[in-house]
């Protein structure tokens, strides 16, 4: 996630981009950027047993730039890709620990 957000980050400051895929090797990361971070958003952060969102503020921090992105005219996509098809993704992912 710390890779996803410094990516989007970069991204932001570049002009004339309309798409941006961003592939990662979960579905934890697409499936809640693109529609239970808006719940969570109007739940205080908060998931359905009333418990805080792990990872709330990485999920916070991705959520302004990729809004950011969008209504400026770049669509961000997130790609969920197997490890093992998608090795040089993995490489970069470790090293942003």
């Amino acid at each position: 996630m710390k890779f996803a957000l410094r990516t989007v980050k970069e991204f932001s400051l570049a002009a004339g981009i309309k798409l941006l895929v961003l592939k990662v090797s979960s579905n934890y990361l697409p499936q809640h950027m693109e529609d239970t971070v808006f719940r969570w958003e109007k739940n205080s952060y908060c998931n359905c047993w009333g418990q805080r969102v792990v990872h709330e503020e990485l999920f916070r921090e991705l959520q302004q730039p990729f809004l950011t992105l969008e209504n400026e005219g770049t669509e961000v996509k997130l790609w969920r890709v197997a490890r093992k098809l998608n090795k040089f993704a993995e490489k970069l992912a470790k090293s942003a620990r």
